[in-house]
């Protein structure tokens, strides 16, 4: 087990090799996570306060390098394209290739212009796009063995509680 984090912890503990990476303050963020969590369409990007320590490395290079290396050993999902992209990624840099990402994303956006708003750009209200990128196609959410038991749950419930519990 490989673990990537800057302390050992209860997770940690149990791998057979830690790699620590820069500290918050040492590394530029963009954010996503939260952004999909979000009521509204924003972006933001935050450059570090100080550089990292000589030798330490971000996040981004390590799992770089961690992929490429699980490549090397015959690893990951076959084909030439996976590993195309590894290797562009990694001669692009994190941010030239979120500058690539943002430019060609659908809000045209570049690094400089999150630059240039420290406290981020609003980007409007969020608009429904799971439907269009279904294709009119539906989600089944629910396996057939629970679909094939709703007749029986439906007459239990309807059944008074013969234990006192309502």
């Amino acid at each position: 087990m490989v673990s990537i984090d800057l302390y050992r912890n209860e997770t940690t503990r149990h791998a057979n090799l830690i790699l620590p990476t820069s500290f918050g303050f040492e590394r530029d963020h963009y954010d996503l996570a939260f952004y999909a969590l979000a009521v509204r369409n924003a972006a933001r990007y935050a450059k570090p306060f100080r550089p990292p320590p000589p030798g330490v490395r971000g996040d981004f290079q390590v799992l770089l390098d961690l992929a490429l290396a699980v490549r090397r050993q015959g690893g990951g999902r076959p084909g030439w394209a996976l590993g195309a992209w590894l290797r562009a990624a990694r001669m692009l840099g994190e941010r030239r290739l979120l500058d690539l990402l943002l430019r060609f994303g659908p809000h045209r956006l570049s690094l400089r212009k999150l630059e240039q708003s420290p406290h981020g750009i609003d980007l409007g209200p969020l608009r429904p796009q799971l439907p269009a990128r279904l294709g009119g196609r539906r989600l089944r959410l629910a396996p057939d063995v629970f679909l094939r038991d709703l007749d029986r749950l439906a007459s239990v419930l309807t059944k008074p509680a013969t234990n006192g519990l309502v």
